[in-house]
């Protein structure tokens, strides 16, 4: 698979996770931030298994840009 694609892929799983995240914190009546905050947790923690992000350094570059 190209780069590209595999770049694109990661980056449309970490703005699905922060979409989901932050639609769940406005239903229980939270900032939708504290959701984008705890899907970057989910997502950049070495420690939790994320399948569908393929490799980890592409993560911290998004990470170091400020997604």
């Amino acid at each position: 698979m190209p780069e590209a694609l595999l770049f694109l892929q990661d980056l449309a799983i970490i703005m699905m996770a922060a979409a989901v995240g932050g639609f769940i914190c406005r239903k229980a009546g939270l900032s939708p931030i504290v959701g984008y905050l705890l899907a970057g947790l989910v997502i950049g923690t070495p420690h939790v298994v994320f399948p569908y992000v393929s490799e980890k350094a592409r993560i911290e570059v998004l990470a170091q840009v400020g997604w």
